[in-house]
């Protein structure tokens, strides 16, 4: 029996391909600010559009468009949000937490968003995943971030927070090297390319300026 491991990529398939004409294209993106530093609210923003490419060519037109800003405890809990535009109940996700049945609740209060496919819902729906895995990024800028995320507990409030997040994604499935620390190296980083294709300008929507 031959077992062939692969090396996993390090690079991805960017830039997006051209629009094929008579197509419509949503394209969602969310960017993370941490203003005060890692330990600090995280702001994210997100952007969302609907574009759609003639069939008989033409310039693309913009079907449906989204924008948000929310700010986000360390814990992940919602402590400002706006978006534009603005359901009349998106104020009700203050106080809430990414992760923490923050999908359901949306579904109570909002339903109109997923029953129109709106790109707002989208984005309202990955703060909880985005909120999770962001804080990623620190562990490559910060060589105690282990320790750090132990804090005054240990080890014992580090496997408790590693319990919380079984299950919650494919990549924190049970068994998986991600949820035990010890297994960790650093596999270095990846280049993700540039997502917009210089022969298609119009493919994607405009990303914010983000400083922190």
């Amino acid at each position: 029996m031959t077992v062939t491991t692969l090396e996993p990529p390090r690079s991805t398939a960017n830039p997006a391909p051209r629009a094929p004409a008579g197509s419509v294209r949503r394209t969602s993106s969310i960017d993370v600010s941490w203003p005060n530093g890692g330990a600090g609210e995280k702001i994210l923003y997100g952007r969302s559009r609907d574009l759609l490419t003639p069939a008989g060519g033409g310039e693309p037109t913009v079907r449906a468009a989204a924008a948000m800003e929310a700010t986000l405890q360390a814990d992940r809990t919602i402590t400002a949000i706006r978006a534009e535009p603005a359901p009349f109940q998106l104020q009700r996700l203050v106080g809430e937490r990414g992760g923490g049945h923050l999908r359901m609740t949306m579904r109570e209060v909002m339903p109109e968003l997923i029953a129109n496919a709106d790109p707002l819902y989208l984005l309202l729906d990955d703060i909880s995943g985005v909120s999770l895995i962001s804080s990623w990024a620190w562990s490559l800028w910060n060589p105690d971030w282990l320790a750090e995320l132990r804090g005054p507990g240990g080890d014992a409030n580090l496997a408790t927070m590693m319990e919380e997040r079984i299950d919650v994604c494919w990549g924190f499935q049970r068994g998986n090297s991600s949820l035990d620390p010890a297994q960790r190296h650093d596999v270095g980083t990846a280049d993700a390319g540039e997502l917009r294709n210089p022969a298609d300008p119009a493919g994607w929507h405009d990303f914010p300026v983000v400083d922190g």
